[in-house]
């Protein structure tokens, strides 16, 4: 966060493509393998953007809020696998 504002910048948005393989900063750095420090990194980034900087709400509170993605590539073409876990989708969704 200090090398934002040293910049300028008042917002964070979080975006990992963690599953970059071969790459040892990643999420999933190779298969069967969690990096743990990526995923704290990015936990922190998103309890710090939890508030719209510009109306204040949280973004469960503001009503400009789109969507949420709830899932990416939930189906499996790897494991032959195309079905979207439904149930889950709904379950987090309550939660949004």
């Amino acid at each position: 966060m200090a090398a934002v504002r040293t910049l300028g910048g008042t917002t964070i948005r979080p975006h990992t493509i963690g599953i970059s393989i071969g790459n040892p900063l990643s999420v999933i750095p190779e298969p069967g393998s969690v990096n743990e420090a990526a995923f704290e990194a990015t936990d922190w980034a998103l309890y710090q953007a939890v508030r719209n900087a510009y109306n204040g709400l949280t973004y469960a509170e503001d009503p400009a809020m789109f969507a949420y993605e709830t899932g990416n590539e939930l189906e499996s073409p790897a494991s032959r696998n195309m079905d979207v876990p439904a149930d889950w989708i709904r379950d987090i969704a309550r939660l949004v």
